[in-house]
């Protein structure tokens, strides 16, 4: 499914890593293992995360999906940079 989902994102470079998550299917939410972890520690709570299924992936078109915001990659052009440190910022002040 991982192959279907990066078709639906615009082409850029990146890096595959893997996670443990904590899944509730009827819920269709997860939180990351790691993130909770950390928060907790901290004292802050974690949002969820949207479990996307296969279902849900084959109804998406190409631009259903965008990169999250302040992802960095090799092959960005000095524009494209400029505005994902922009937007970043912007949704960090928020």
């Amino acid at each position: 499914m991982a192959e279907r989902i990066l078709a639906l994102l615009p082409r850029r470079s990146f890096k595959l890593n893997r996670e443990m998550l904590l899944v509730s299917d009827t819920e269709k939410i997860s939180f990351s293992v790691r993130a909770v972890v950390c928060n907790w520690e901290d004292g802050k709570m974690v949002e969820s995360l949207t479990v996307l299924t296969e279902e849900d992936v084959s109804q998406m078109h190409a631009g259903d999906l965008k990169w999250a915001p302040g992802l960095i990659s090799n092959d960005m052009t000095p524009e494209k940079f400029r505005e994902t440190l922009e937007v970043a910022l912007a949704a960090r002040e928020k």
